[in-house]
């Protein structure tokens, strides 16, 4: 459905050129005469409100993606929404004295990824959305391009996973703090056979300490 609905609305540019938008408003929203592709860029709207909000959407990130590409007419312009997820992330930035959002945190989380996205694109000279400006705000806040966290930052994260779910079993694909888990694993398993090992005792007695695993036990069949 969604993917017609693109269709649809191309079509209907092609064949009203005039009705295209060059700005993203709800007047040029409500300009559009045929009812179905209406309501569905309404529908569209009303979606990203909700994944904006964190809340349930039927709209993920690779649809909104897919919807820029083809200048929706977002009710919200791109500058408004840039400009409030910045003020977002001074917020974070004086609450937690650093720029590196987790990419769980509802909305900022995502968002920071797609800035740093953004960067590589616009250093290698593709079509990005980034900019000097943007490039400037974010750097005063002391936004990092490429996040590099300590093993205690790790550490502090697993503490987190491990309230909020109540063991320490990161799933490996889900998130960086997956595939360091796994690193943790795979270190206990070379110092215990006298291997050299990135891992200290003293690192191992703190991850004893939350519960970690060091050897899962395979699920049955």
């Amino acid at each position: 459905m969604f993917s017609k609905m693109v269709v649809d609305l191309l079509v209907y540019r092609a064949n009203n050129p005039h009705s295209k938008p060059d700005s993203l408003s709800q007047e040029i929203v409500h300009n559009y005469k045929e009812k179905q592709v209406f309501n569905w860029i309404v529908l569209m709207n009303n979606h990203r409100k909700e994944l904006d909000a964190g809340n349930s959407s039927m709209l993920t990130p690779k649809h909104v993606r897919v919807l820029d590409d083809i200048s929706f007419p977002w009710e919200i312009s791109h500058v408004k929404r840039w400009d409030t997820m910045f003020k977002e992330l001074q917020l974070f930035a004086e609450k937690k004295k650093h720029c590196k959002v987790p990419r769980k945190v509802p909305k900022l989380g995502e968002w920071v990824c797609t800035q740093r996205k953004e960067y590589e694109k616009y250093l290698k000279g593709d079509a990005s959305s980034m900019n000097v400006q943007k490039i400037e705000l974010l750097e005063s806040v002391g936004f990092i391009w490429k996040v590099q966290y300590t093993w205690e930052e790790r550490l502090v994260q697993l503490a987190e996973y491990q309230e909020a779910n109540g063991h320490c079993r990161v799933p490996v694909g889900s998130s960086d703090l997956g595939r360091w888990v796994k690193e943790q694993r795979a270190q206990k398993k070379k110092l215990d056979e006298g291997s050299e090992s990135n891992l200290t005792l003293d690192q191992v007695r703190k991850l004893d300490s939350l519960g970690f695993e060091w050897v899962l036990k395979k699920k049955r069949t």
